[in-house]
């Protein structure tokens, strides 16, 4: 199972430093941590 995860996870890596220079997962750690407050305030205001 591992195996299978590390594959995938290289394979994402390695497409998406060709398609941009910046890393793929700093750029989505950062979005994340910015939007989940925000996410999380909006979800609370439709209940």
């Amino acid at each position: 199972m591992t195996k299978t995860l590390d594959q995938s996870n290289d394979r994402a890596t390695k497409s998406g430093t060709e398609n941009s220079p910046n890393s793929p997962s700093f750029n989505f750690e950062l979005w994340a941590k910015q939007l989940r407050p925000q996410l999380l305030a909006s979800l609370y205001k439709h209940k």
